[in-house]
Parts: C-alpha cells; structure tokens; sequence
C-alpha cells in the first residue's frame, strides 16, 4: 500500500534546504574518528570512549543516510527508473571511483616504501594496496551504499515499517551469522568483510 503521509514527508521543501547542524555534526564527528585514531587504544579505554568519540562513525552513516534521503526526496514521481539513472550512475564513477582510481596509485607508492604493499582480491571492493589501515573500510561502504541506497530508499517511502523491519532483521541476523562463519573474529584475514558489509 502506497504511504502517502511518507511521501509527503519525504518531500517537504524544507528538507531541500542546506542545514548548518548537518555540517556542525560533520565537523565533530571528523575530530572524533582524528582522535580515535590519535590516542593509544588504553587511553580511549579508560576515558570511556564508547560514550563519546567512538560513536564518530556511526554518526558518518547517519549523516549520509540523511544527505542522501533529502537529495533523493527531491525526484518527483519516485520510481526506480527515475533512482537508477545514467545521470546518477555516472556522478558516483565521478565522485567516487575516479578519486579511488586517482588514489590508488599514490596508496601504492607509499605502500611499497613502508614495506606493507599487499593486493588481493578485496582490492575489487574498494580496498588500497597496503597491509590495512584503520577506517579503510568505509571506502567500501560508500561504494555499497551507493548501489544500495536508491532501493532501501524507495522501499522506505512506500512501505515504511515493513522495509525498517527488514532492515533491522537484515542487521540482527548479519551479526548473529558473522560469528559461525568466522568473518567477525578480530585477527581474521576476512574480518575487513565484516567491518565493509553494508548489511550491518
């Protein structure tokens, strides 16, 4: 059943509107992952960083779930077609895979001169070519997400609560599975799978 009051929601003209919090949050949130990354893992530990900057990340994906929600809610009628356009296609190769492409040369270099080049298979999932370092993870989740929004978008607006209690179990059961299969255990070579997969 089509769910009108989303729809006109979603497609409030305010919702168009730049908004300072938005970028004010931003703002916070890149001090937070500069710090999480800044101070030795004890330190973070013992000043209880759970309740503060550890929650830097998901704060990125909120935002971006929301950036892209208020871009999308201006496309009138929302269908399918109208998401998964040329247009929008090729603006992500632009803002997304080009850089990466751009990048990955440079990553290389740096890579080889510390001794950490590594390339394999994930390297097709948006991974550089070094050993790993932290929050590389979210280059793949961009890639994903932009595949991946448009639809979960679509299902929101015309059926809302069956869509978020997909999305839910679709979390729940991802983290309930990830264990007994061994893509969530810390020191696993596939652990970087489970930190990437958009489903959690």
């Amino acid at each position: 059943i089509y769910d009108r009051a989303a729809t006109e929601a979603v497609t409030d003209p305010s919702m168009h509107r730049r908004v300072p919090q938005i970028d004010r949050l931003k703002g916070l949130a890149i001090f937070g992952v500069m710090a999480q990354h800044a101070f030795s893992p004890g330190l973070l530990y013992r000043t209880w960083d759970a309740l503060h900057i550890v929650q830097a990340a998901p704060i990125f994906f909120v935002i971006m779930g929301l950036n892209a929600s208020r871009s999308l809610s201006k496309i009138e009628p929302l269908t399918l077609n109208r998401l998964y356009t040329r247009r929008y296609l090729w603006d992500r190769v632009d803002r997304l895979l080009l850089p990466f492409l751009l990048l990955w040369p440079v990553a290389a270099v740096v890579a080889l001169s510390l001794g950490e080049f590594h390339l394999g298979p994930l390297a097709l999932v948006g991974t550089y070519p070094s050993t790993g370092g932290p929050g590389t993870y979210f280059v793949t989740i961009v890639f994903e997400f932009a595949l991946v929004f448009p639809l979960v978008f679509w299902c929101l607006v015309r059926w809302p609560m069956p869509t978020a209690v997909a999305l839910v179990t679709l979390d729940v059961g991802f983290n309930l599975l990830a264990p007994r299969v061994g893509v969530s255990t810390a020191g696993s070579g596939v652990h970087y799978i489970y930190d990437a997969a958009i489903p959690k």
